[in-house]
């Protein structure tokens, strides 16, 4: 069954399908590709709050805040700062704030790969895009 197949079907009705962006300019905001070893996802707290759970780390200055849904500590963060990209240890999604829209693109695989890792404790299954593309990015873990 195909994806619209299966979105077509009656108890799907209502579904909302979250398609997130391939590219926006803000990623040329993120200077380096190394996730800070020290990040534990399962006890990393917001800086601002100490909550520990629904956090974000911003993937320009690796700082942890808690989510709109928590006490808004990364939106203020990004706002403030006009860091754009952040990426949820809920769920392992890039958000980005200036887009105002989800973002997936290879060169965020790292960074998405070490949460995953340091959540499950193994990798994330590698996209096609970057298992078999021409271009390999090499993140090393500080």
């Amino acid at each position: 069954m195909t994806l619209l197949e299966y979105l077509a079907l009656p108890e799907n009705k209502d579904a909302n399908l979250v398609q997130p962006l391939e590219w926006c300019p803000h990623l040329k905001t993120i200077e380096t590709f190394s996730f800070p070893k020290s990040v534990d996802v399962l006890k990393a707290e917001c800086e601002e709050c100490h909550h520990v759970g629904e956090n974000w780390i911003c993937l320009v200055c690796f700082s942890v805040h808690c989510s709109r849904y928590v006490n808004e500590h990364m939106l203020i963060h990004g706002t403030e700062k006009e860091h754009a990209l952040t990426l949820s240890f809920s769920d392992i999604s890039v958000w980005c704030y200036q887009c105002n829209d989800y973002l997936d693109n290879p060169k965020l695989f790292e960074f998405k790969n070490a949460i995953h890792r340091n959540k499950f404790g193994e990798d994330m299954p590698k996209p096609q895009s970057i298992a078999h593309g021409n271009e390999t990015i090499q993140i090393q873990m500080q």
